[in-house]
């Protein structure tokens, strides 16, 4: 089974919570993961999805600057 969330269909579910979390500011970082290239355009699509949703600058704290931030505080 798999939890697409953003990238879901319009008003499914997860689509549906997916955008409220984000919405609210309930996402520290975002991100997908590339096991299977295939599915990288719904991927993509759940990324602009994302932007629409908050905009570029957020997305760009929620996909670079936080998981940065996350990762050097394991460093230290």
């Amino acid at each position: 089974m798999r939890a697409y969330g953003l990238a879901d269909p319009p008003r499914s579910g997860t689509s549906r919570l997916a955008e409220r979390l984000l919405t609210e500011g309930r996402y520290l970082p975002i991100g997908t993961d590339t096991h299977d290239s295939a599915g990288l355009p719904h991927r993509l699509r759940g990324l602009a999805a994302a932007q629409t949703l908050v905009g570029e600058a957020e997305l760009d704290r929620l996909t670079i600057t936080n998981p940065r931030t996350l990762m050097s505080k394991d460093e230290g």
